[in-house]
This record gives C-alpha cells, structure tokens and sequence, in this order.
C-alpha cells in the first residue's frame, strides 16, 4: 500500500521551520511555491516534501 504524502498548513510551516507570520505567507504567494490550495481566503496546503525541496533548492541540506 502507497504511502500518502504528509500535506501542510501555513501555521505548521511557521512552527517546523521557525518562520515568522509575514515570512511563510510571503512564501507561500510566490507563483514558484507548490501550493495545492490557497490565496483568496483560502487556506494555504502544500506537500511538505515538495515545499521542502522548494525552500531548500539550490542548497545542499545539512544533516543533523
């Protein structure tokens, strides 16, 4: 059985990643961010794997 991708929200990107307010919905409103829903009063949902290699991009992450 696949496993199904883990979806967030905005207010778990600001707990997960230590974002403040302005700073994940900033995020979230660029046109490259993979948001499956959001903007318009909507709430804002993205897969975290994609999000992370979205933020993560271009950047080798470091292992803890």
């Amino acid at each position: 059985m696949s496993r199904r991708p883990e979806i967030i929200d905005a207010k778990t990107i600001m707990a997960d990643y230590h974002l403040k307010k302005h700073d994940a919905y900033r995020i979230l409103h660029n046109a490259d961010c993979p948001v499956l829903t959001g903007g318009s009063g909507g709430k804002f949902l993205v897969e975290r794997s994609a999000f992370e290699a979205y933020l993560f991009r271009g950047r080798e992450r470091v292992k803890e």
